[in-house]
């Protein structure tokens, strides 16, 4: 809990708004909404990402980096 205070506010400076994955006060509910809005503007493409196994395919390395953000 003590790492996530201090990293957290560090990686969410840099996250876009319309990221709501994961992210503290972001919901799924939210998400739907922003997907109504734009589909009443009439966008309509969708992007599919298959991000199965991500985590578990991080190089190494990105600990170290995540150590010198901090």
């Amino acid at each position: 809990m003590a790492l996530k205070l201090v990293i957290e506010p560090i990686f969410e400076a840099d996250f876009e708004d319309n990221s709501y994955g994961y992210r503290p006060q972001k919901s799924a509910q939210q998400a739907a909404l922003e997907i109504r809005k734009f589909l009443s503007w009439g966008l309509t493409k969708v992007i599919d990402a298959d991000l199965e196994d991500c985590f578990g395919s991080i190089p190494h390395r990105y600990p170290n980096f995540i150590g010198e953000a901090v």
